[in-house]
């Protein structure tokens, strides 16, 4: 499998620090959070680690710039000063995870290998894709995702508020059930009852935004959730945040710039 470089934007020490977390056959390309760089000249690299210190502002200005040169490359966020508005600003720019200091590395190299495997995963299929398109002539595809896959996600989307059991996904994909998580992980990179809590969790969010006069406890049943505790607690993980934080530090923007 083909590894692109891995670009760790830290101090001098944390790049030190990081260089433990990756294996030592990955291309470590490291840069000083105050050093210009020229994202758009970047060859193509599976993966950014940005710590941006006790500049948290500064960090989210260069994640602007990394995501809007490379879009599609997953990055991570690490800083020592955090808030849940630096949160709530960094998960809206596009990382995909968040670490405040001091970092559990073990949580850390975790987080990256999967990362890794994702992404590399998914550029080896689309190359699998690519040369059978030229080959053969076919119309482009946009995935190697089986069409009964899509059902299944189809079927997830329209159905969020209620009970998704995994007998259920299974038969929509015409799969057993075994057979069908597989196979999902295999094509999202994630189990089907994590893929179920990502696309609640997102929907939430919108409501929250949208839906102001809804409540945390109306937002949670309109999602899927039995019980409010439960959907706090998703939601912190995948978002760093609570409902209630996300709501009103979006409300507080929001109100800051109709000023």
């Amino acid at each position: 499998m083909q590894k692109n470089p891995i670009i760790v934007i830290a101090d001098k020490e944390g790049q030190e620090l990081y260089h433990t977390v990756f294996s030592i056959d990955e291309r470590i390309e490291s840069h000083f959070c105050n050093h210009l760089i020229d994202f758009s000249k970047c060859p193509e690299v599976d993966m950014v680690l940005l710590d941006c210190g006790f500049s948290p502002e500064s960090g989210l200005a260069l994640l602007e710039t990394i995501k809007s040169s490379m879009p599609h490359v997953p990055v991570v966020f690490v800083t020592d000063m955090s808030s849940e508005s630096i949160a709530i600003k960094a998960f809206r720019i596009g990382v995909v995870d968040y670490f405040k200091k001091p970092v559990n590395l073990l949580a850390l190299r975790d987080i990256i290998e999967k990362l890794l495997i994702v992404k590399r995963s998914t550029r080896e299929r689309r190359k699998r894709i690519d040369k059978v398109e030229q080959e053969s002539g076919f119309l482009p595809l946009t995935t190697d995702m089986p069409s009964s896959l899509f059902r299944a996600i189809s079927f997830i989307n329209n159905n969020l508020s209620s009970t998704i059991p995994l007998k259920m996904l299974a038969k929509e994909a015409n799969y057993s059930e075994y057979h069908f998580s597989r196979v999902f992980k295999k094509h999202t990179g994630m189990s089907p009852k994590k893929f179920v809590t990502f696309g609640r969790i997102e929907r939430a969010k919108k409501l929250l935004i949208r839906k102001r006069d809804l409540n945390i406890s109306q937002v949670a049943m309109e999602v899927g959730f039995n019980d409010v505790s439960t959907f706090n607690k998703s939601f912190k993980k995948l978002t760093g945040v609570t409902p209630s934080a996300f709501k009103k530090m979006y409300n507080d923007n929001s109100r800051k710039a109709s000023r």
